[in-house]
Parts: structure tokens; C-alpha cells; sequence
């Protein structure tokens, strides 16, 4: 009997064992977003040696990572931007934690941020893991992640079911692991430039807002995120902006982008000013994804967010009202005409 369990044990800590191996040697999306990472940290270590010039560090998910060129930005804009993009799923806290790997005094964060729609806690098992892997113990040094048991114990648990899934994909489509390996290339700058194009996907998940309701106060979650964000970064003397990331969208949503925006500003918090509102339109330059940029896209956006940097282009609330009003609402927000007018003037602009 005593050997029974002495087996049982055994199996269970193997398993276990074999898990945390997959974890941190094995998952593919891991490893694709860890060796961007230390294409990153060679390019932050390179703007270093050239400058003590403070620079830009870029945090976000996938949408910053395939989507914003450093190298484009400091070729052509003599901007000194570092890109620290993970994916979505590791959630923002996580994603902006791993920022504060490469930013010194005097830097600015740019936090990637469309819609400011908070989960509860978007600590992710992923993100927790991802950071650990990046920065060790300094993850809990810097205020967003608390050090305690729950955040432990998610960084070390064993994810059968993604082991499961890999093993069954080795077996049957070696070719698959992770899309991105076979249709992304990973440049120096830490840019992957993805050739994924999937049109019909992409139409599927484009981004129509249809409520011409809208409120301008951003979610209470996403305020008090913002909030000790910004405390933070005062604490460590960086300057905090916020990025509305490109979306491959109809023009119904122009409204929503200067309306979260406007709310942002209205908390102290600057957000940069795109002339395109962050709303691409024709297909020509999305990937697989409303938010993923092919290379001729992320070429686009990397110039005109180049220029905006450098010329220190952020909204303030009387250039936001003004576009709001250019749009078709007062500053109350509500339409200045009747709602078939409005729709007849200002949702023409189709999809290309």
C-alpha cells in the first residue's frame, strides 16, 4: 500500500515537473514573445551606448509588438523608442510591468490602450510567467504586481491543458506550434513584421460601433489603474502617455477613440494625438487581425507615431471637443442632428 502512494506521489510530481518544463522551455507563444523581448533588449542596450538621450519605451500587447517599428521611428524621426510588447493575453498590468524592465529617469512610458474596458484583475497566469522570465524578482519591485502567495503560486502552477495541446500538435501539425513562428519575421528592432493575411477573419472581428450613446467617463477599474500608474511614474520621474492603438474599423468608432481619449485627459492623463484617430480603414494595410498591421501598415503607423513624438503631440480637451463637434455631438455628447441625418452624414465612409 505505502508503495501504491509512494507511486501515486511520484507520478504526480513527474507530471508536474514535466509541465513546469513545458512552461518555461516548451510553450511556443512563449518563446516567440521571449525572443522579441531579447531582440528589445539588445536594441535598448544599443540606443543606450549611443545616447544617455532618454528614451520612449512602448508597452502593450501584440497590437504594439506587429504593428510599431523602433526602427522605422529612429531611421526617420531620430526618435528613441523601445517596443516591450508582449500579447493580450498576459493582460496590461503584466504587459506594462515588463515596460519598467527597460525604462530609466527621464524616459516616457507609453502604455498601449484603446478602450479602457478593464477585467476585475487582468493579472494573467501568462503575464506572471512571462514577467518572471524577463525580469526575475524585479517584477514585484515596481508597484503594479503585488508579491504574495497568489501571484507565487500562479508562476510556478503547471498548465496541463496547453501541454496537452502542444503534445497533440507535435504529433499531428509540427508545422503549427505557434502561427507567428512561420509567418512573422522578428527584426532587430524587436518589430515582428507579420505576412499572416486573413481577410475574412479580419472582417469578421472588425471593429462597428453602432450605440451612439457614449459616456466620458472611462471605466472606474481603468481610472484607478491609470491612477497608480501615473503615481508611479512620478515616483521614478518618468512621464506617462497613452497610445490608442490602430484598429482596423468603421468610422462610426472615430467618436469613441476621441471620447476615451477626452475622459483620459479630463484624469491628467495625456494621450498622443494620431491624425487618423487610430482607425485604418482599408484593408490594404491589416494582417490577420483588426488589430495587427502588415509591414506596409506598421510602416505607415510607425511614421506618423515618429512624428507625433518627435513634434510632442498630445490632445488637449479644447482640440478634442472641437473634433467631437466636427463629428457630429456637442460636448454633452449627444447629436447635433437627428439620427437618420447623422447616420447619412457621417457612416458613408464604407469598408475598402
Amino acid at each position: 500500500m505505502k508503495r501504491l502512494i509512494l507511486f501515486i506521489i511520484a507520478g504526480i510530481l513527474a507530471g508536474i515537473g514535466v509541465s513546469l518544463v513545458y512552461d518555461f522551455y516548451l510553450s511556443p507563444d512563449r518563446l516567440y514573445f521571449l525572443k522579441a523581448a531579447e531582440l528589445s533588449d539588445a536594441w535598448a542596450e544599443k540606443l543606450r551606448a549611443e545616447s544617455d538621450e532618454p528614451c520612449y519605451v512602448l508597452a502593450g500587447g501584440s497590437e504594439v509588438r506587429m504593428c510599431i517599428d523602433p526602427g522605422i521611428i529612429h531611421k526617420e524621426h531620430g526618435v528613441r523608442l523601445i517596443t516591450a510588447g508582449g500579447m493580450a493575453g498576459f493582460g496590461l498590468t503584466c504587459n506594462v510591468t515588463h515596460a519598467f524592465k527597460y525604462l530609466k529617469p527621464g524616459d516616457t512610458l507609453i502604455v498601449s490602450c484603446r478602450h479602457f474596458v478593464f477585467p476585475e484583475n487582468d493579472i494573467t497566469t501568462g503575464g506572471l510567467k512571462f514577467c518572471w522570465a524577463t525580469m526575475g524578482t524585479d517584477m514585484f519591485r515596481h508597484g503594479l504586481i503585488p508579491f504574495n502567495l497568489t501571484h507565487l503560486s500562479h508562476i510556478f502552477r503547471p498548465n496541463s491543458d496547453e501541454l496537452s495541446m502542444y503534445l497533440t500538435k507535435r504529433i499531428l501539425k509540427p508545422d503549427e506550434l505557434f502561427k507567428y513562428n512561420s509567418k512573422t519575421v522578428q527584426h532587430p528592432s524587436g518589430w515582428c513584421e507579420n505576412f499572416h493575411i486573413e481577410k475574412n477573419l479580419l472582417m469578421q472581428y472588425a471593429v462597428y460601433t453602432t450605440n451612439i450613446s457614449r459616456s466620458f467617463i472611462i471605466q472606474h477599474r481603468a481610472a484607478q489603474f491609470f491612477d497608480k500608474l501615473n503615481q508611479i511614474c512620478h515616483k521614478k520621474n518618468i512621464r506617462l502617455l497613452v497610445f490608442q492603438n490602430i484598429e482596423y474599423s468603421h468610422s462610426t468608432t472615430d467618436r469613441d477613440i476621441v471620447t476615451s481619449a477626452l475622459a483620459l485627459t479630463r484624469e491628467g492623463i495625456s494621450v498622443i494625438k494620431l491624425d487618423s484617430l487610430s482607425n485604418e480603414r482599408d484593408i490594404q494595410y491589416m494582417a490577420d487581425r483588426p488589430n495587427h498591421l502588415n509591414s506596409k501598415g506598421a510602416q505607415k503607423y510607425s511614421n506618423e507615431l515618429g512624428v507625433a513624438l518627435k513634434n510632442n503631440r498630445v490632445w488637449t480637451e479644447k482640440e478634442l471637443l472641437q473634433t467631437l463637434y466636427k463629428l457630429g455631438f456637442d460636448a454633452q455628447g449627444n447629436m447635433r442632428y437627428s439620427h437618420k441625418m447623422w447616420r447619412y452624414l457621417y457612416m458613408e465612409n464604407e469598408w475598402r
